[in-house]
């Protein structure tokens, strides 16, 4: 048998400079109990698909650069800063 999938892990790029460290924590949480700015899309046929679950989940994915905004941040109004 053979078996196959794409899984998409997210991890919110929004650096969240005036964020105290509690906020970080509860925006990212942990392995055990993640917070809003992590998630996982999975799909059988193709990481495209994956994609289009979390863009329709609110999250902003930049391909180019590979990075995201969590629903969170998104609604917030956050954007991703300037690449150097």
């Amino acid at each position: 048998m053979i078996v196959g999938g794409f899984a998409l892990d997210l991890y919110c790029d929004n650096q969240m400079e005036e964020g105290t460290r509690q906020e970080r924590w509860e925006h990212m949480g942990s392995d055990e109990f993640p917070g809003p700015g992590r998630a996982t899309y999975v799909h059988e046929e193709s990481g495209a698909k994956a994609r289009a679950i979390a863009r329709r989940a609110g999250w902003k994915l930049e391909l180019q650069s590979g990075r995201a905004l969590c629903p969170a941040c998104v609604k917030a109004g956050c954007v991703l800063p300037a690449e150097d």
